[in-house]
C-alpha cells in the first residue's frame, strides 16, 4: 500500500513502540541474544545484542509500507492461526514486521519478524508488543530461558550485547 507524504505515519501509528525478545545469533554462547525494534515517528529501528557487541540499524517510515493480507499469508502454513494478520516491510531487506501472530493457541499474540538472520536454520523471531513488556512478560521469558541454560547466559542490551556469564557456572 502506497501512501502520500504525510500519511504513512498515520497509518503505522497502532504499531509504534517498543518491542523486544530474542533472536539468533552467532557469537553467543547459546545462540540467541536480545533483540528490541522501536518503530516510531522517526522510523524502525532495531538493535541486537550478538554476544560480543551490539548490532544497529534504522530505516526511515518511508521505506516501510504495509503488507498486504496475501503478503502476511504467504509466511505461514496453511491452517495456522494468525488474528488479524496484520504487517509491514522494513525497508528493502526482505525484512517483514507481522503482527497480532498467536503461534500453537498462544493466549497473547505477539509480532513476529520474518527474513532474519538465521531464519532457516533457528526460526523466525517472535518480539512482545509494547503492552506484553510493560506487563513484564519479555522479563518472565528471559528468566524461563535462563532456567534452561544458565543465569546471565543471554546477551543483553544493557550488558553491551554480551551475556553476563559466557559459560555455565561449575
Amino acid at each position: 500500500m502506497r501512501f502520500a507524504s504525510g500519511q504513512r505515519g498515520s497509518a503505522m501509528k497502532k504499531y509504534f513502540g517498543l518491542y523486544r525478545g530474542i533472536t539468533s545469533v552467532d557469537r553467543s554462547p547459546i545462540g540467541y541474544g536480545e533483540m528490541e525494534v522501536l518503530i516510531n515517528e522517526q522510523g524502525i529501528s532495531h538493535r541486537i545484542a550478538t554476544g560480543e557487541r551490539i548490532v544497529t540499524d534504522a530505516v526511515p517510515l518511508s521505506q516501510a509500507r504495509l503488507l498486504t493480507t496475501r503478503e502476511v499469508g504467504n509466511h505461514f502454513r496453511p491452517g495456522m492461526n494468525m488474528l488479524g494478520g496484520e504487517g509491514i516491510k522494513i525497508g528493502h531487506a526482505g525484512i517483514d514486521m507481522l503482527f497480532k501472530i498467536a503461534i500453537f493457541g498462544d493466549r497473547s499474540p505477539r509480532a513476529l519478524l520474518c527474513g532474519m538472520p538465521f531464519e532457516a536454520e533457528f526460526g523466525k523471531t517472535m518480539l512482545y508488543t509494547p503492552p506484553q513488556v510493560n506487563d513484564g512478560l519479555f522479563t518472565q521469558y528471559l528468566w524461563a530461558v535462563e532456567l534452561q541454560y544458565w543465569p546471565g547466559c543471554v546477551p543483553m542490551l544493557e550488558h553491551g550485547g554480551r551475556p553476563l556469564r559466557a559459560t555455565p557456572p561449575k
